[in-house]
């Protein structure tokens, strides 16, 4: 069986690497829910028989710790219509995850536009029932869904619910070239320094999950 891996940030796509192989192909599919949703299709259309959403997430509880890794037993789009996961492939990814990191199981949410503020994220939450937010897993559940193949996500906690999103992250014109964007526009807004500073924090916890998780599931799926 041939595995569809989707990543949408070149940072989380480079978490992925382990899991690329024969039986499995990671794509760099890009912010948003379009771009998510013309990955897995590619994907399907190449010959993959069940999808993973891999990738980073926004907290939308104070419970929810950078790195901490959210297994959600289904997810919801904006409009409130959730896709559940398959069962047994999320169990695989379960199995996977190293002891000593953290996990949840709370629904996510994939909404349109980024949430920024505490504020924002809390009233998500309330509308949604979710615990964590991003911008592409309803439409690739969506896609697994209408062509009946099992699809399962993994995503870590790298922006808290404590933290506003810097103005210089949302100004950013493509996820490649944020290592270079970021640094040019804080010259400009100096007093989101140390915002970025805690969300670099938050996203290196982050991306220290995925890779460990990436190389114990990378040996699942061989032994497979």
């Amino acid at each position: 069986m041939i595995t569809g891996v989707i990543a949408p940030l070149a940072a989380e796509y480079r978490t992925a690497r382990a899991l690329r192989g024969p039986g499995c192909r990671v794509v760099h599919a890009g912010v948003g829910l379009a771009r998510a949703q013309a990955a897995a299709e590619a994907l399907l259309a190449a010959g993959a028989r069940r999808l993973l959403v891999w990738g980073t997430a926004g907290a939308l509880e104070a419970g929810l710790r950078p790195g901490c890794l959210v297994l959600p037993e289904f997810v919801r789009d904006a409009e409130g219509r959730a896709y559940p996961l398959d069962p047994d492939w999320m169990s695989t990814i379960a199995g996977a995850v190293p002891r000593g990191v953290s996990t949840s199981k709370v629904p996510v949410v994939s909404v349109g536009t980024p949430v920024v503020t505490q504020a924002q994220k809390r009233a998500l939450a309330r509308a949604s029932g979710a615990g964590a937010v991003d911008m592409e897993t309803a439409a690739i559940a969506g896609v697994a869904e209408k062509r009946g193949i099992p699809c399962a996500v993994l995503r870590a906690i790298a922006d808290p619910l404590e933290l506003d999103l810097p103005g210089v992250v949302l100004a950013a014109r493509g996820d490649r070239l944020l290592p270079l964007e970021i640094p040019a526009r804080l010259l400009l807004r100096p007093k989101e320094t140390p915002a970025i500073r805690e969300l670099a924090r938050a996203f290196s916890m982050a991306r220290k999950s995925l890779d460990s998780t990436a190389a114990e599931l990378a040996c699942a799926m061989r032994q497979a």
